[in-house]
């Protein structure tokens, strides 16, 4: 590296210090050295300011050139420190163990602001692909206002693990009806706040349930969830079970994914499931199909 000279064009006196300004940028002569000098380490955004010169600062030169660096200021420091925490906890594997300690909570039944208490389940599915731990809580925090938490680990026989997360906030319109704001959290999509409205009703031993929801930022797209149930009194204490669940994903180029997810067998003591389980996925406008056979076992509370 050659040793170039800098040249001040103008002495400029403030604040009780003498500074040189060359090409808009002013120096402390002592900070000038006739040896040139490499930076250890590339630096951080933050670490490196360039600006026009604000506070006292010291001068490296590189093959770069000339730059004034000065350390972070405490409110910056914390600030970063602030927006570092922040990625770390939103991270999608973080959220779905917050969720999962939300359930942990709310499930022996601990009341909100009304003291209703948490419902829910928790249902084990192994197939020949993959096994799926789903748990699912809801309670009510005040007048016609509901919580609902959902979390899904799934593990294939490869040792692969997935996360899914998502918490609805939901307001009853009518009967029936409520406006619901959503959070969804998975690894590879980051967390994705929906907005959309869902519907529920019960005749006799068939109950449906129906939500709609839009992403609420860039690229938006579509959800449609449709979850249908039949479960008819078979005997003391033996109830059928059957249980059709799909998730449609629309896009701006059509069908993104589809899931059905299909459970069939009885509930014993109004309390505990088992029975047969097979979870379909189309994927793209060509609706590629790929499933997961096998049987479920779970609890309400």
């Amino acid at each position: 590296m050659t040793n170039e000279m800098i040249l001040p064009s103008e002495l400029i006196e403030t604040g009780g210090k003498r500074y040189w300004k060359t090409e808009g940028r002013l120096y402390l002569p002592e900070d000038i050295d006739e040896e040139a000098k490499v930076a250890e380490a590339p630096l951080t955004a933050e670490e490196r300011i360039i600006q026009e010169v604000a506070g006292e600062g010291k001068v490296i030169s590189d093959k770069r050139g000339i730059a004034l660096v000065r350390e972070p200021t405490i409110l910056e420091k914390i600030t970063a420190e602030a927006k570092e925490a922040l990625q770390r906890l939103a991270t999608p594997r973080n959220l779905a163990y917050a969720a999962g300690v939300a359930c942990a909570i709310l499930a022996p039944g601990v009341g909100l602001a009304d003291e209703t208490p948490a419902s829910g389940s928790v249902e084990l599915s192994a197939g020949h692909q993959s096994t799926t731990l789903d748990t699912k809580v809801s309670t009510s925090i005040a007048p016609k206002t509901n919580l609902f938490l959902r979390q899904m680990t799934t593990s294939d026989y490869e040792g692969e693990v997935s996360f899914f997360g998502l918490m609805d906030l939901s307001y009853n319109l009518v009967d029936g009806l409520d406006i619901v704001g959503e959070v969804q959290a998975a690894p590879g999509m980051g967390v994705i706040p929906r907005a959309g409205l869902q519907y529920f009703k019960a005749l006799g031993d068939f109950a449906v349930y129906a939500l709609a929801t839009v992403k609420t930022m860039e690229s938006p797209d579509g959800e449609f969830v449709v979850n249908l149930s039949y479960s008819p009194e078979l005997g003391e204490k033996v109830d059928l079970l059957i249980n059709l669940e799909d998730l449609t994903s629309v896009g701006e180029t059509g069908h993104q994914f589809s899931v059905q997810k299909l459970r069939a067998g009885v509930t014993l003591m109004d309390k505990y499931q088992i029975g047969a389980a097979a979870d379909l996925t189309e994927v793209g406008n060509e609706g590629t199909l790929d499933y997961n056979l096998g049987g479920f076992v779970g609890t309400t509370f």
